[in-house]
């Protein structure tokens, strides 16, 4: 059985919550981490596969990062969680979410 990877990036403060939910999934491995940065790192690392990017649209310049990342990972699926927006942006991330995991 194959496992998902999934990255995602956090306010330190909401770390907990997110490795509650997706820490305990069967297929899922999860990493997490609480600055673009980190993102950054993790995308750059060629021994590690990322394939879901979780975004949480309050760390700041995550458009800058989606749009660097499109560029260099075109196929990364990317989950932008903004818990308080009610409507998407286009042609940004490929799901956008106002529910927390």
């Amino acid at each position: 059985m194959n496992s998902t990877n999934v990255l995602v990036a956090v306010r330190r403060e909401q770390a907990s919550r997110y490795y509650k939910a997706l820490g305990n999934q069967q297929n899922f491995s999860t990493d997490i981490v609480s600055a673009l940065q980190d993102v950054q790192d993790a995308l750059a690392d060629r021994d590690k596969h990322v394939d879901v990017l979780v975004l949480d649209n309050a760390l700041g310049a995550v458009y800058e990062l989606i749009d660097e990342v499109r560029l260099s990972r075109p196929r990364l699926f990317i989950v932008l969680v903004d818990e308080e927006a009610d409507f998407g942006t286009p042609g940004q991330a490929d799901e956008l979410t106002t529910d927390p995991f």
